[in-house]
């Protein structure tokens, strides 16, 4: 094992290694952590395995050997790891008030056919956004009321956060052209699965959406505002909320490595805040509907994000040209997500009467997007 100096960290353990025969990955974290913690031995360690990422990387709760818990991350491809650390090498460097995120405390490289590596990091204070979402979908009474106010709180802190982020002067001040070439074409990979759901073509024309879509594209291309250091994963199992002393929250972001999407060779932002704008509110809203949140309770939560978010941005809220086509690109997403859930389901089941109420909902919300853009050409 060696150390690196990276940025604004201390010195970080580096390890490169294979993996001996018949070693699980649970045996393989054990090593990791007695290899970087003094006096640490495997029979201390308690590993829970927590829900796995959207890349399938599994992720562990570390405890019993140190006086607070880690957290140990599998990557299934080093480039992930590399992209993870440079990540929140940068987020810490940026110096942020408003929002903070997690230590990298060592990696280790594991030289087998695949290459793959694993990162401890400390664990992110206080509870998840899903987490709280979730418990406020179940809870009633005062307790609802109570749960609700903390997650309008929680809200309008992510808003300041991420306007910090995206608006922070280390931000390039132009949208990459290749940023978005990506987003693009996205829509149109997502426009074509949509175009295979008889749900979704017996409502909406498909010149009418092709026209919208084209529209949406053409006018964010030529106004696409500023660019910026984006996050790219802002779903609230990606947020941690803290409350403090004073009743104010703490912000923590996890799961970093989608910002490198967001670098210049010289590491500045060349993003769109947009992106993480309508990621956040989306995914949330999906969330909250599912986990028996009112639309009324989603509405103020939306809005209290949106206002501490517009109130920090200032000048550097993204166009409108730009809201418009991320709306498109990350509604879209989610759309063709649930229609492709829909087909996995017992007609007769809740599940499914659920998840087909939310796709009327989107499709709805989607026609009015569509006849408004329409009607302006």
């Amino acid at each position: 094992m060696h150390f690196k100096s990276v940025g604004t960290f201390a010195a970080i353990a580096i390890a490169t290694s294979g993996v001996s025969s018949g070693e699980t990955l649970e045996d393989s974290v054990k090593n990791f952590l007695v290899s970087n913690h003094y006096n640490c031995s495997i029979e201390q360690i308690d590993l829970k395995q927590l829900q796995s990422g959207l890349t399938g990387n599994r992720i562990f709760l570390c405890d019993g050997f140190t006086d607070k818990p880690v957290i140990v991350k599998e990557f299934k491809k080093i480039q992930d790891i590399v992209s993870e650390e440079k990540a929140i090498r940068i987020l810490k460097g940026l110096s942020l008030d408003q929002m903070q995120t997690v230590d990298c405390i060592a990696i280790q490289q594991f030289q087998t056919e695949q290459p793959w590596g694993l990162m401890e990091q400390s664990l992110a204070p206080g509870e998840s956004m899903d987490q709280i979402i979730e418990q406020l979908g179940k809870s009633e009474g005062e307790e609802r009321k109570t749960r609700f106010e903390k997650i309008c709180l929680g809200d309008a802190q992510v808003g300041r956060g991420l306007a910090e982020l995206h608006s922070h002067d280390a931000g390039c001040g132009y949208i990459d052209n290749g940023f978005i070439q990506g987003d693009e074409g996205a829509i149109t990979s997502i426009s074509n699965g949509l175009k295979n759901h008889p749900d979704f073509t017996s409502q909406i024309s498909s010149e009418d959406f092709d026209s919208y879509l084209t529209l949406v594209s053409k006018a964010h291309r030529q106004n696409p505002g500023m660019g910026a250091f984006v996050h790219g994963d802002p779903q609230p199992g990606n947020l941690f909320l803290e409350e403090t002393v004073n009743g104010d929250y703490k912000f923590t972001i996890i799961d970093n490595a989608t910002l490198v999407r967001s670098l210049s060779d010289n590491e500045q932002g060349f993003g769109s805040p947009a992106r993480d704008y309508f990621y956040f509110v989306e995914r949330s809203a999906e969330l909250a509907y599912y986990s028996g949140v009112t639309a009324d309770e989603i509405t103020q939560m939306t809005n209290a994000f949106d206002e501490a978010y517009r109130l920090k941005m200032g000048a550097k809220f993204p166009t409108d040209e730009a809201m418009n086509f991320y709306e498109a690109r990350i509604t879209l997403g989610i759309l063709v997500k649930n229609l492709n859930n829909l087909k996995t389901l017992d007609p007769q089941s809740k599940e499914y009467q659920k998840t087909k109420g939310f796709i009327d909902f989107k499709i709805e919300k989607l026609k009015e997007r569509i006849q408004a853009e329409l009607s302006k050409s």
